[in-house]
């Protein structure tokens, strides 16, 4: 027997396995949030060997460390796995599902997953053949250790960073797409920087001048920086807004913080003064979007509840915007 799967349909056939089969094996590529809930994975009466590829920055590592608790699961890695096959002793599935809300569209939390496609099959030449396979693979793949574990923490939250825009409305804006795909923003690093002290120190203005000198910027205004803020992250977007003493709301436009040395330390000896500043580069866009005057119009309208809840006593704050959405859009999704 031979079945076509869509990407709908795919997670009810493995949960099937997962519940009714014995001696499991799955060597599946890239694991995401809600996988080991919506695969029943840890109902599953009996021992499931699974391998992933931890290392490429496609694979959530937090998921990882939920299957290493489940005594049931043996788990290895190997960074040249793209391979999607979940495998048991009377039936198989093949084909491009991922175990995440893209590859199996589970989540329903906005997420807008990719058109999959996926065999069933319980011919017994082809499970004995993807039992070999697998057994090969096995043998070939590594245990995940807490260093293994740690280099991927650190190319899940790159690459989460640097992945494309899945709508592919290069039109929304920023809020827009926010409102549309919240899930796209998450771990994005793109944050609202809202401040009250606008004026940076003789020093700081000085030194900002000398690196544009160095750097041959032709325009003044496509390099500026930030005075003692080093809690930035480098690679960090920033939608900078400034706060009036009288409760004025400045938009200063969109910035990104260099990858590399976006702090520097400026000393002036013969008064013995010293800051740190950090170099910001100006945006048109943010992922390919804009900030529209509705989006500057909404964080007008929500402004006294983003500082009451992220401000407090504090000059300055950084805000994520996915963390920000529950006031800008809603708990639900819907604009407020």
């Amino acid at each position: 027997m031979l079945k076509l799967l869509t990407e709908r349909e795919t997670a009810k056939e493995i949960r099937e396995l997962t519940q009714n089969s014995t001696s499991l094996k799955f060597a599946v590529a890239f694991w995401g949030d809600g996988s080991i809930d919506s695969l029943e994975i840890n109902d599953s009466p009996d021992e499931i060997k699974i391998i992933c590829n931890l290392l490429s920055g496609a694979t959530n590592p937090s998921v990882i460390k939920t299957l290493q608790e489940n005594e049931k699961v043996d788990l290895r890695h190997h960074p040249q796995l793209h391979a999607k096959v979940y495998w048991t002793k009377n039936r198989g599935i093949v084909g491009s599902s991922n175990a995440s809300a893209n590859g199996l569209n589970f989540e329903g939390k906005g997420s807008k997953g990719w058109f999959e496609a996926n065999l069933l099959t319980e011919d017994r030449s082809v499970l004995n053949q993807l039992e070999v396979w697998f057994d090969g693979l096995w043998q070939q793949s590594e245990d995940i250790n807490s260093e293994v574990l740690e280099e991927a923490s650190l190319r899940w939250k790159l690459r989460r960073k640097s992945r494309v825009n899945r709508s592919g409305k290069v039109k929304e804006s920023l809020l827009q797409a926010l409102f549309n795909d919240p899930e796209d923003f998450k771990d994005r690093g793109i944050k609202l920087a809202l401040y009250f002290t606008g004026e940076r120190s003789q020093l700081a203005n000085e030194g900002l001048e000398e690196i544009k000198k160095s750097l041959s910027i032709e325009k003044s205004d496509e390099l500026d920086c930030y005075e003692d803020w080093e809690e930035i992250p480098p690679g960090t977007d920033i939608i900078d807004i400034y706060l009036g003493s009288r409760g004025g709301v400045n938009f200063g436009g969109l910035w990104h913080i260099p990858d590399e040395s976006p702090h520097r330390v400026l000393k002036n000896e013969k008064i013995e003064e010293k800051t740190v500043i950090t170099l910001c580069h100006r945006l048109k866009t943010i992922n390919g979007r804009k900030l529209s005057e509705a989006d500057k119009n909404l964080i007008k309208k929500h402004m006294r509840k983003l500082r009451e809840k992220y401000l407090a006593e504090e000059d300055a704050v950084l805000i994520d915007i996915h963390d920000a959405r529950e006031i800008l859009i809603g708990k639900d999704g819907t604009c407020q």
